[in-house]
């Protein structure tokens, strides 16, 4: 079995094939890796459509870690869904407006408290293990997105028993991304208590902290792309922090704008999705509602890596 996945891994993981090093030139080279970076890339929807069928054609692998995250998840987050009574707030919005607010409104109103009320997180110490959870889980589905894409065939026990390698270059690479975040935490946190908090009046001071808080921001942005990445290269077998970085920052490399638009497509396509399932539902049977929320809170995990897993197999080819 080690033998035969030690075989596949040249080919079904290489991350930095597209750097020419025949090219002594710096200059020829990036003229090379333009030239590479300009590759035409399946667009958003077929990539997604790659994920699913990736899930879809090995339903009992995902199938079995998705139902003992669900059974492991649900007894963590039991107290937050008992918390929850959609029923009582859809009571509440329609006694204040009296007959008078249009039902799309109060659907619309009712699901945005499902997405603000924390349903399906827990706290305290049941927070921690809910976050330790959802780490591992992510571990074990990206170890079978990579065996099932090198032709291995595996078992749930497999991925469970195998992810777990990676797990302190998987960390040291979250703490960079939660350092890379901070440019944007700190532009957030300037606008509010400047321009909201009434300290910056004039016109072209509130142009000036706009701007400011913008290139904050799209800093945070700019390093996150590559980053993101380097989340899917730091799973493979003898891979370090530092290393992952270098090779996603290479693989994104002149075409930072193309993958940005495909990682923001994921969360916009699964919002919309979301409201047309949980708007209806949310008037029809609130708690219902809550429940299903729920359950696409979970359901979200294997599809987000096999979409961003699909995505990097993408890049590097």
């Amino acid at each position: 079995m080690a033998s035969k996945q030690d075989s596949s891994k040249p080919t079904a993981d290489p991350t930095r094939r597209f750097t020419p090093k025949s090219f002594r030139s710096p200059l020829k080279r990036r003229k090379a890796e333009k030239v590479i970076a300009r590759t035409k890339m399946p667009n958003s929807f077929r990539i997604l459509g790659r994920g699913l069928m990736m899930l879809r054609n090995h339903w009992e692998v995902f199938g079995g870690l998705f139902l003992i995250y669900a059974l492991l998840n649900s007894m963590l987050a039991l107290t937050s869904l008992l918390n929850i009574n959609l029923a009582q707030t859809k009571a509440d919005l329609e006694f204040t407006n009296q007959g008078q607010g249009s039902q799309i409104g109060t659907g619309i109103v009712l699901a945005e408290s499902l997405l603000s009320g924390g349903v399906g997180v827990a706290g305290g110490i049941a927070g921690a293990y809910q976050t330790a959870l959802f780490i591992i889980m992510s571990l074990a589905i990206v170890w079978a997105l990579r065996q099932l894409a090198a032709g291995s065939k595996i078992r749930v026990r497999d991925a469970l028993y195998n992810s777990s390698y990676p797990l302190v270059q998987v960390l040291l690479i979250m703490v960079v991304l939660s350092i890379q975040i901070l440019p944007a935490a700190i532009g957030a946190s300037l606008i509010t208590s400047l321009l909201i908090g009434g300290v910056v009046v004039v016109a072209w001071q509130q142009y000036v902290v706009g701007f400011v808080v913008f290139l904050l921001m799209a800093w945070s942005v700019y390093l996150l792309i590559s980053s993101v990445i380097a989340l899917y290269i730091a799973t493979l077998p003898g891979m370090t922090p530092l290393k992952a970085l270098r090779s996603a920052k290479d693989i994104v490399r002149y075409r930072r704008a193309e993958v940005l638009r495909k990682l923001l497509f994921l969360p916009f396509i699964l919002m919309v999705v979301g409201s047309f399932i949980l708007v209806p539902l949310s008037l029809l049977l609130p708690f219902a509602a809550t429940l299903v929320f729920f359950i696409m809170g979970m359901v979200i995990l294997p599809i987000a890596h096999a979409y961003l897993y699909t995505l990097y197999r993408e890049l590097i080819k």
